[in-house]
């Protein structure tokens, strides 16, 4: 009978993991944040920004997973801090900084359009700054990109962890793992040539009431396994179970 038990449990397993195989796929969740600012005496980079005396969170925009749907139309709040343990704000080159979290339960908080349920959150451990173009290659203020869109960047651009939320379980589970991306453009001062090795030692804002009415564009790329990895995966588990029958007969 345990035999049996057991026999069963590789089969369901693995019959699980090549129908799981068959619908897996990178997830991509998008949106855009119409004022953000980043205050240098705290070192804090947020969405939910108050310059205009009215706090408001960014809108999700994209959610290419029919399961996570219901994401579109949601507000989200970002807050990562600069990680000075190795940089120094006045003296070193953007593109050597790095953003970590705060401390907080969850940095990233993806809320529903009402702003009363937290649909889904994001523990961030780091994102690096990939790009900075002054305003002299990219008018009229400037280009910083922080991050990397692509799920392969995992832990070297970015790394972030599913934390929470109602709909953690469609988005992979607790602990699932995604890269964050955000492009920065036109900052307010403007980031010039001369700001390559000490911008981030002064207070900037982005967006609407403050300057250009650009906006941030960011975007979480969930990392899943890839169809393949677990198609093989499960065929393997199904034939072992298969095979441990006629082994214990030999």
């Amino acid at each position: 009978m345990q035999r049996a038990v057991e026999l069963m449990r590789y089969l369901a397993l693995g019959a699980a993991l090549v129908l799981v195989a068959g619908v897996a796929q990178a997830v991509s969740i998008g949106g855009t944040d119409s004022q953000s600012q980043y205050t240098a005496s705290s070192g804090i980079f947020t969405f939910d920004d108050t310059v205009s005396g009215t706090a408001e969170r960014g809108t999700v925009t994209t959610a290419d997973n029919p399961a996570l749907a219901a994401l579109v139309g949601g507000r989200i709040d970002l807050e990562i801090e600069l990680d000075t343990s190795g940089f120094d704000p006045s003296t070193d080159i953007i593109t050597d900084a790095s953003f970590i979290g705060t401390g907080a339960p969850a940095e990233i908080l993806i809320w529903d359009a009402t702003e009363t349920t937290v649909l889904l959150s994001f523990d961030v451990t780091f994102v690096d700054v990939t790009t900075a173009l002054p305003s002299e290659f990219a008018p009229p203020g400037g280009t910083i990109v922080v991050g990397n869109p692509v799920a392969s960047s995992y832990g070297t651009d970015s790394a972030l962890t599913v934390k929470g939320g109602t709909m953690a379980a469609a988005a992979g589970g607790i602990g699932t793992q995604a890269v964050l991306h955000i492009n920065i453009s036109d900052p307010v001062p403007t980031f010039d040539l001369a700001d390559l090795f000490n911008y981030l030692d002064s207070d900037f804002t982005v967006g609407l009431d403050v300057g250009p009415t650009s906006e941030i564009v960011w975007e979480i790329e969930l990392v899943v396994p890839e169809p393949g990895t677990l198609l093989l995966l499960g065929m393997g588990l199904v034939m072992v179970g298969s095979r441990r029958p006629l082994a214990r007969r030999r």
